[in-house]
C-alpha cells in the first residue's frame, strides 16, 4: 500500500467515529415491533392493533410539525419556481425513504413535465 493511501486511511480512522450511525434512533428497531413477526403468526388481531397504534402515533407527531412541513413545502415550491430540481439522500432508513419519495413522485407525475424534477440516492454509512 502506498504511503499516500496509508495517510488517507489514518486520517479517516482519526475521525471515523463521526460516521458510526448505527446508534441513531432512525437506525434502531422500534420497541413496539420487536416481536411483531411472532405476534403476527400467533395473534394477528393484536399485531394489526400494534401497527394501527404506531400509525396513530405517527399522525399525532406529524400534526405537531405542521409549521415545519409547510416550510418544507414552500422551499420545494420555490426551488421548482427557480428552475432547480430537488434531491433527497440518506443512508439506511432515510435512504429508503428518499428512494420511496422519488418513486411516488414519478408515479404521480408520470408523463408530465414535473416527472424528472425529483431525484434521490442512497448513500453509505458504517452499517448501511
Amino acid at each position: 500500500m502506498s504511503e499516500e493511501s496509508l495517510l488517507k486511511a489514518e486520517n479517516f480512522l482519526a475521525i471515523s467515529s463521526q460516521y458510526k450511525l448505527g446508534a441513531l434512533v432512525t437506525e434502531s428497531s422500534h420497541p413496539d415491533t420487536r416481536n411483531l413477526s411472532d405476534l403476527s403468526v400467533n395473534n394477528l388481531p393484536e399485531a394489526i392493533s400494534v401497527l394501527k397504534g404506531l400509525d396513530r402515533n405517527t399522525l399525532s407527531v406529524l400534526s405537531e410539525k405542521v409549521k415545519e412541513i409547510c416550510y418544507l413545502k414552500d422551499a420545494v415550491r420555490d426551488t421548482f419556481k427557480s428552475g432547480n430540481d430537488v434531491y433527497f439522500c440518506g443512508c439506511g432508513a432515510t435512504g429508503r425513504l428518499s428512494l420511496t419519495i422519488e418513486t411516488l413522485w414519478r408515479q404521480v407525475y408520470n408523463g408530465k413535465p414535473m416527472e424528472n424534477r425529483v431525484f434521490s440516492f442512497m448513500s453509505g454509512g458504517d452499517v448501511a
